[in-house]
């Protein structure tokens, strides 16, 4: 994600207005290590400012995945998690107790004729299993 004045520059470029309240939801997406969900981002900005309300949380992280600056991914945790974008990547989930990490799989791209006609954009590639710490209590 770039950096906060310059998605408010991009923001009111697409007509969006620029409030304190999205300032600070910018400045902690832009400081974000990792996957993050909306209630996190909510939890952490209800610190600094107790009045704001979790949809503007949740209809500013939409617009700033709109605007290309974070990715929405569905990893099978139950909650949406939003992560910023850097180098393209795939991701490792735990299937007990929700820890995801980022990792590069090697992965082949299918010839044009093996894709049904589609007309692939993105990929994602989601590995699922125990991470160590899950893995060593059993």
């Amino acid at each position: 994600m770039d950096n906060p004045d310059d998605v408010a520059r991009m923001f009111r470029e697409h007509g969006l207005k620029i409030t304190p309240q999205r300032m600070m939801i910018f400045g902690i997406m832009a400081g974000a290590s990792g996957h993050v969900t909306a209630d996190a981002v909510y939890s952490r900005a209800r610190t600094e400012m107790e009045t704001i309300s979790v949809k503007t949380v949740y209809e500013t992280l939409h617009s700033l995945t709109d605007l290309g600056q974070i990715r929405a991914l569905d990893l099978g945790t139950g909650s949406m998690v939003f992560d910023r974008l850097a180098e393209p990547h795939d991701h490792l989930v735990c299937t007990s107790c929700g820890k995801t990490e980022d990792i590069i799989f090697e992965v082949v791209p299918p010839r044009a004729d093996d894709c049904h006609g589609f007309a692939i954009s993105d990929t994602q590639v989601v590995a699922r299993g125990l991470c160590p710490e899950c893995a060593a209590g059993r």
